[in-house]
């Protein structure tokens, strides 16, 4: 694991490792239900239903990040939190 990066907004990303490969990552982010809610997510090409990395350095991953919980909506692009317009709930 490694220390959490700040992409802003309140998200928080942590990158998970195995042998060397990034394999999944955790974020964080301020959630509607009162405290910071964690996810986890899997990345391809390890988990064929995972997220793309399209760039580590600075973090850029595709397609876009949803929380359940409270519908926040957003994308990380050049290590950088970019919230959407749009907010659905899934």
């Amino acid at each position: 694991m490694s220390d959490p990066i700040d992409l802003g907004f309140g998200v928080r990303v942590e990158l998970h490792r195995l042998h060397g490969a990034l394999r999944s990552i955790t974020y964080w982010h301020p959630c509607v239900t009162g405290s910071d809610r964690a996810s986890w997510v899997p990345l391809r090409p390890h988990n064929p239903h995972g997220w793309d990395v399209l760039t580590e350095t600075p973090l850029t991953l595709s397609p876009a990040l949803v929380c359940r919980a409270c519908g926040l909506r957003g994308v990380v692009r050049n290590g950088a939190w970019q919230p959407s317009t749009e907010i659905k709930k899934t």
